[in-house]
């Protein structure tokens, strides 16, 4: 599979989780570094926000 093709799932994936979960961090984690390669910046930062909502001593330990 292609790698950009694997994003792609990937994104689809952390769509579905946050589907049933609004509350799964890695999610909204994993969501954000997509974002952040696609060069969609606010969307990086939205998701980022929320996941430190949702675990703000791990996101903190993660991007410090």
């Amino acid at each position: 599979m292609n790698n950009l093709k694997q994003q792609e799932n990937e994104f689809k994936f952390y769509n579905q989780a946050l589907e049933k979960d609004w509350d799964c961090y890695n999610a909204f984690m994993c969501r954000s570094q997509y974002y952040m390669d696609e060069q969609k910046i606010d969307d990086a930062l939205r998701d980022f926000k929320q996941a430190i909502e949702i675990n703000p001593i791990n996101s903190i330990v993660q991007y410090n």
